[in-house]
Parts: C-alpha cells; sequence; structure tokens
C-alpha cells in the first residue's frame, strides 16, 4: 500500500499574507517531518502507529462515554463501518457523497452537518486530508481550521468500536475512512470526543473551509421575520452553491410539536435545494438529516410535486434528505447558516489584536494587487473621487452601488468619475449585467440618482412633522395609497436608521453647504441625539418595542 501524503498547495485558489501563509508552510513542514520519522520509525521496528498525544483511553473519550462498553481498534481489524456495507477495500475516500454520511453515538451533527456538505465538494475534501491513501502504518494528518489558522493534526487509525467491531461513531458508508478520520482529529484538537457533543454549524464549516459565515435568525423576539426576503436570500445562496445548514432548537416550540412533524428538535440539518412552484406560490426546501434517516412526511410533497422536485436535486429518501413545503420550514426552524467560503476567492489572513482603548493606534493594511485590477466602492452616499483621490491608476477606479437587500433588489447604479476609463465603465456595467442586475449609469453626484432623490424626500417629511403639518401615520398612508408607495417616508427612515440617515446629510452638507434641500431636519438630530435610530434601538418616529 501507498504510506504517501501529499502536502501540496492547497487545490483552490487561495492566497494569504506572507507571515501566516510562512506559519502554514513551517507548520505543515514540521508535520510532515513528524509524518516521515513515524513511518521509518514503524516500518524498522514492524509496529504500527499509536498516537500517545491522544492515547487510546478514556481520556481521550471524554466525561460522557465509559470504555467499559466498547474498545478501540484499528481499521484493519473491523470488517466495516455499516453492517450491509459491501466487501471492498477500505479507502480515505472514494467519490464522496453526503449519502454516504451517518452521524453515530456522538451528539456532534453540528460537525456531521458541516462534513456532509463538504462531501460535495470532494477538492475541499482533499484540502482537509493531507494523507490520502491507506497506509499499513496507520499515520494520517488532516488539515483544519482553528481560531483563524490552518493546523495540521496527527492521527492514527484507531477508532471507538462496540465489541462487534463496528464504529461507534460517525462513518461512511462504502468502507470510507474520511469520516471517522476527520472526526478523529476535530477530537484531538479540542481534547476528546465528549469535547465535540453540541455546538453550531457554523462552527463546522470554519473548521473547515477556514471562511466567516452568514446567519438568518429565524426566531426573532422584536419583529416578525420577512419570509420573502429570507427565501430570497436561500434561493440566491442555492443558486450560488454555497454550503448552507440550518437548526431547529425554536424556544417557542415544543417537543411535542417536533414529535408531531417527526422531525428532531435541537438538531442540524443541511440544505441541499429551494424550489419554488406554481409561480412562487408553492415554496420548498429539500432538507438532510445526519441521522441518515428521516420519518418526516409533508402533505404538500405530493408524488406530482415530488416527481418535478426530483428534477431540481436527485436527492434520495433513503439519505436522509426530504423535502419540506416553507411554511413548515419556517414554524420548525431556528436559523439558518450560510458559509461564504467561495473556492475562486482570495483569502487574506492576518494576525490582529483588540484595542484595549479607542485610543490606541489601529493596525493598518495594504493589499497589492496587479496593475490591471479594477478597483471600486460601494458607498451610497460617499463621493466617489474623494474615495479615489489617492488611486494612482484613476482609469481603473469607479462606483457599483448595490441596494439592500441585494438578493432582492435589481438595480445596480454604476458611478464614474471623470479619470474612469471607457473600457473600465463598459466592464463594469457587463459585470452587473452578468449578475443579473439592471444597470443605470450615473456621474459622482451626491448620492447618485436614487439616494441623491430619497434623501431630500424624507427629509421633507420629517421637517412635515416638524412644523405640524401631518402626523408621521397620515404622511405614510397619503404616500402609500396616494403615490404607490410601498413604504412611507417615515417607515423607511426608521427602516434605514435614523443615524444613517442624519450621517448622508450631515456629509453632504458639509461638501455643499448652500444646497437647500441638504439642509437638516432638527426633529431629526433631536430624536437622534435622544438615542432612536428608529427600528434597530427600537425606536424612532415610531415605537417597536413590545
Amino acid at each position: 500500500m501507498n504510506s504517501t501524503t501529499s502536502l501540496n498547495p492547497s487545490l483552490t485558489t487561495t492566497y494569504m499574507s506572507m507571515n501566516i501563509r510562512d506559519r502554514r508552510h513551517r507548520d505543515e513542514a514540521e508535520a510532515e517531518r513528524k509524518f516521515r520519522t513515524i513511518i521509518e520509525r514503524c516500518r524498522r521496528t514492524n509496529t504500527h502507529f499509536v498516537d500517545d498525544e491522544f492515547p487510546h483511553s478514556p481520556s481521550s473519550l471524554g466525561d460522557s462515554y465509559s470504555q467499559n462498553n466498547f474498545e478501540w481498534v484499528r481499521i484493519s481489524k473491523f470488517c466495516s463501518s455499516f453492517r450491509n456495507d459491501d466487501p471492498t477495500e477500505w479507502t480515505v475516500m472514494s467519490s464522496p457523497e453526503p449519502s454516504d454520511i451517518e452521524q453515530g453515538l456522538l451528539g456532534n451533527c453540528w460537525l456531521v452537518t458541516a462534513l456532509s456538505l463538504i462531501s460535495e465538494r470532494p477538492r475541499m475534501l482533499q484540502h482537509i486530508l493531507l494523507t490520502q491513501n491507506i497506509n499499513d502504518e496507520g499515520v494520517y494528518l488532516v488539515r483544519l481550521c482553528h481560531n483563524g489558522l490552518w493546523k495540521t493534526i496527527i492521527v492514527d487509525d484507531s477508532f471507538p468500536c462496540y465489541f462487534d467491531d463496528m464504529l461507534l461513531f460517525s462513518k461512511a458508508r462504502r468502507r470510507q475512512l474520511y469520516i471517522p478520520l476527520i472526526e478523529k482529529a476535530c477530537a484531538k484538537l479540542f481534547g476528546s470526543y465528549s469535547k465535540l457533543i453540541s455546538g453550531q454549524i457554523e462552527e463546522g464549516l470554519q473548521l473547515f473551509t477556514g471562511a466567516p459565515c452568514d446567519h438568518i435568525d429565524l426566531e426573532n423576539d422584536d419583529e416578525p421575520i420577512d419570509s420573502d426576503l429570507v427565501w430570497a436570500k436561500l434561493l440566491s445562496s442555492c443558486q450560488a452553491n454555497l454550503l448552507i445548514g440550518a437548526s431547529t432548537s425554536r424556544t417557542d416550540v415544543n417537543k411535542d410539536v417536533y414529535d408531531q412533524f417527526k422531525v428532531h428538535g435541537n438538531h442540524a440539518f443541511s440544505i441541499l435545494a429551494a424550489h419554488a412552484l406554481d409561480n412562487d406560490l408553492c415554496r420548498f426546501v429539500l432538507l438532510r438529516d445526519p441521522h441518515a434517516h428521516s420519518c418526516y412526511t409533508d402533505e404538500r410533497v405530493t408524488p406530482e410535486v415530488l416527481q418535478i422536485l426530483r428534477t431540481v436535486h436527485k436527492a434520495h429518501r433513503s439519505s436522509g434528505a426530504f423535502w419540506m413545503e416553507w411554511s413548515k420550514f419556517l414554524l420548525l426552524f431556528s436559523k439558518i447558516t450560510i458559509s461564504t467560503y467561495v473556492g475562486s476567492h482570495f483569502d487574506i489572513r492576518e494576525q490582529a489584536r483588540f484595542n484595549r482603548s479607542p485610543t490606541d493606534s489601529i493596525s493598518v493594511f495594504y493589499f497589492h494587487v496587479p496593475q490591471h485590477t479594477i478597483l471600486t466602492s460601494n458607498t451610497s452616499s460617499l463621493p466617489i473621487t474623494e474615495i479615489a483621490k489617492d488611486v494612482q491608476r484613476q482609469d481603473k477606479f469607479g462606483g457599483l452601488h448595490f441596494f439592500n437587500p441585494v438578493p432582492v433588489m435589481k438595480l445596480l447604479e454604476v458611478i464614474r468619475i471623470s479619470g474612469t476609463s471607457d473600457e473600465t465603465f463598459q466592464t463594469l456595467l457587463n459585470f452587473g449585467k452578468a449578475l443579473g442586475k439592471t444597470t443605470v449609469s450615473c456621474k459622482d453626484t451626491p448620492g447618485f440618482i436614487v439616494n441623491r432623490l430619497l434623501v431630500p424626500y424624507l427629509l421633507e417629511a420629517a421637517r412635515m412633522i416638524e412644523r405640524g403639518d401631518a402626523t408621521p401615520e397620515d404622511i405614510d398612508t397619503a404616500m402609500k395609497l396616494g403615490a404607490g408607495y410601498p413604504m412611507g417616508p417615515i417607515e423607511l427612515l426608521d427602516y434605514v436608521g435614523l443615524d444613517t440617515s442624519k450621517y448622508i446629510v450631515d456629509g453632504w452638507k458639509k461638501l455643499y453647504p448652500n444646497e437647500p434641500s441638504f439642509q437638516a431636519s432638527e426633529l431629526l438630530n433631536k430624536i437622534v441625539g435622544e438615542g432612536k435610530f428608529g427600528r434597530k434601538t427600537g425606536a424612532g418616529f415610531y415605537n417597536y418595542k413590545k
């Protein structure tokens, strides 16, 4: 058997700051040296590697388990992860799929869910598994990202098993070793298998990708969620092929409700797909339970509907995958977690520290990019020309103003400064259209098009209240019913943030002191001075506190 290990650079396009990259290379070189030393010693003494840093003892299992019920067994001694597996040769991984993975006795669904998502990306698994071939000596290297730094973990090939030589914890079908290997590396990293009990999906995704995660909170006590906005973000994330998980840990849903729907409570699931039928009237989410089985049924998922949904994703029920209607999903799930990892993105890591005092100096980072790189800003109100004043390549600079929420809003303002070249400007327009946006062009004027018209409109609405012309409620009602706006100006001010609006106006007034439409509202300044910023603080022009 081949006992080599791969310590080549990452298969993904990843670039890191020099000192972090050097540290990773040093760590990997040291791990490679240890690997070779262990291999040579085992061959010389005709023995197998036993990791004394993570011994086959109760301390490695942790407080939650007693070793009286199982034993440590080498991979060559137990026949399979599953009793019904084909008697094939063991591999580290062989065409891995999420359906291969099943959670074992350990309560680490957060880790197994993250790993099932990673298993759909073999190149990412290759980045994690530095030893990609079974070796007789039983030495394996696994790379994990811990506290923002990639670390290489050495493990042996003995695992906790029942006395019938079946794996106690997580496993993979078709005699693949990568699941117990990675799980064991995580257990060693954190101190024991028991330390892996209970966690968040984002912790697992960050361990395997090194990337941060976005969160969508579905259980918000302060205000009802916008289900259309959540659906749009979920749909766009699925279309972008991002790694997505979800959790059933709602405090307002008791165990009886979860039992009624036959869904595990306080559990982590993978989200594999999202799809809408009948002109977006019927929405469905494809989930996968890491236990690899589910008894959930949904009256909306009829055989006819299921046949259509299977054209979207071919995940089989036996793997723990099932479709759930959108309203049921919102009822049962508390959070959606979306990894921001994209393999083609640049990854720049720099060690930093939190300042002890706001008066302490802060670190400044310089990024060096090729001469042909186009630089752009997503500011909604700052002058693009002012941002670009210190850029030597003015011809390669422009503005791209996306509107929030980005997955829903189709408009993209493309701004050019006096030095922007035609080629750069056209590239920015093409980039926006490639994202599916409707682009509009604008010179560098305060607020560009939308905010240049919108902010003075909002200020005048505030001045009407200040003068006693009308109440906030009547102003909002008039503009919604009379002008057809989806939201009134006072509601919109509270939604955007009164402090944000004041900051924008103050900046414009400083640059253009004689422009009458940029004059401040004394009432707006007073409310902001009281610490009332709108919805985000629970009070603004309206009171949102219960």
